[in-house]
């Protein structure tokens, strides 16, 4: 059963989704955090699907293309410093957020000598390529929707009343519903064997009431009522009554036969009724004659005799904890991701003065260096064989040279060689120099 709470002395017990979630904890990994209630499945559907794309698939694109800027940064960053191999380079620049990265990125830092910033850097890249996966996972974990349920009341009959119509206090609800489930008869046999079809509109604390009036133009009639003789039994009883006109216009029983003269009440008829259980385990088995009851309240405060059944409602939201979870994380990631982008931009000479790295500079710069060392006749490699070779090649990384030809600085990618000697000469480029 669903957890109800009880609120006020006169209210009761509630299944809904609103209620089970401003009540649940807030470690509770349950949705609790209703922004959609009492909607279709559709509804539903449509809002979890809208959210999936638009939060998840559409943060995905843009940390995407954050990644590409900061990973290409970062490499321009490494070559610039040290150096890198073919695999890492192709790897960066084409495969930026691709797991078929993860492998030379790895090998790049097993390799080592990298420095404590560049080897932050690029273990960033790893936990960034693992982040991008999950992201959409994660926004959905946020939110979810679920089906709503009703609060039903078990009465001692074992009937059931579903309390979410009730449109005033639940206490009337429920009293009004014992008293009046059966209705009263539609047709009465009156002492003189004259059979009536009373009018149960009036009531007498809450009890159904009907007047027979002796004529028209009389203040006098016959009063009928039910009141249960067992738990099992209803009877129908019948008193004198008079019209008081100082009262307002109101009819009244003759004698206060209520407290101490009950002779004055006649048992007209008897049948057997299920509801005078209910009214016997309510306390209401006379409450005809007696005007100021106290009904037993402890039937609908006690959570067993409730039930929370499902309704074809559905709502959606946000579940707490993951909320807070991973916003924390999309906040930690977005936080260090931008502080080492800024780092890398006021680092790097590369994209001070050339720019971010797309994709047509990563092609020219690694194939001008795979082309230094293989030589141009490379048309009848086949892919093995190139991938042989290329991971043959030493460590790539910018390089500045004259050019005599033009007069001109020449920026190319090339291998190193064996002792790494390449990275003795700071890369460095000068404002208003020209290069090629």
């Amino acid at each position: 059963m669903a957890q109800i709470e009880f609120t006020t002395k006169w209210d009761t017990y509630d299944c809904s989704i609103a209620n089970k979630a401003s009540t649940s904890a807030p470690g509770d990994l349950a949705i609790n955090l209703i922004v959609f209630d009492e909607i279709s499945f559709a509804a539903a559907k449509t809002i979890d699907l809208a959210w999936n794309i638009l939060a998840g698939r559409g943060f995905q694109v843009l940390a995407a293309f954050i990644c590409y800027r900061l990973f290409t940064g970062i490499l321009y960053l490494l070559i610039e410093l040290q150096s890198v191999s073919a695999e890492t380079f192709s790897a960066l620049a084409f495969s930026t957020t691709s797991l078929l990265s993860f492998g030379p990125i790895v090998k790049t830092i097993h390799r080592g000598k990298l420095g404590p910033f560049n080897t932050f850097a690029v273990i960033w890249i790893l936990i960034s390529i693992a982040y991008l996966l999950f992201i959409v996972t994660m926004a959905d974990l946020m939110t979810g929707y679920m089906t709503g349920e009703m609060t039903w009341l078990k009465f001692p009959n074992g009937t059931l009343l579903e309390t979410r119509t009730m449109n005033f206090t639940v206490e009337h609800a429920i009293l009004n519903d014992v008293i009046h489930d059966p209705k009263p008869p539609e047709n009465v046999t009156m002492p003189n064997n004259v059979t009536i079809s009373p009018d149960w509109s009036m009531e007498v604390n809450m009890i159904p009431t009907a007047i027979v009036i002796s004529s028209s133009d009389s203040k006098n009639g016959t009063m009928l009522f039910e009141q249960c003789l067992d738990v099992n039994e209803m009877g129908m009883f019948w008193a004198d009554a008079y019209f008081d006109v100082e009262s307002g216009g109101d009819w009244f029983a003759s004698g206060d036969y209520r407290a101490t003269d009950p002779t004055r009440q006649k048992l007209l008829t008897k049948y057997p009724s299920a509801s005078c259980m209910n009214r016997y385990m309510l306390g209401l088995q006379d409450l005809f004659q007696r005007p100021n009851y106290m009904p037993n309240t402890t039937w609908w405060t006690d959570k067993n005799n409730f039930r929370c059944l499902p309704s074809t409602d559905y709502a959606w939201g946000f579940s707490y904890q993951y909320t807070i979870l991973l916003t924390s994380v999309n906040s930690i990631w977005l936080l260090i991701t931008a502080v080492l982008w800024l780092l890398v931009e006021t680092k790097s000479q590369s994209l001070q003065k050339r720019g971010a790295m797309g994709t047509w500079r990563a092609v020219l710069d690694l194939a001008s260096a795979v082309q230094d060392s293989l030589g141009r006749d490379t048309g009848g490699y086949t892919e093995v064989e190139l991938e042989k070779a290329v991971r043959k090649l030493q460590p790539l990384t910018y390089d500045v040279c004259a050019d005599d030809a033009t007069g001109t600085e020449r920026i190319s990618l090339r291998e190193c060689d064996e002792n790494n000697e390449c990275r003795k000469k700071k890369f460095t480029l000068r404002w208003k120099t020209k290069y090629c």
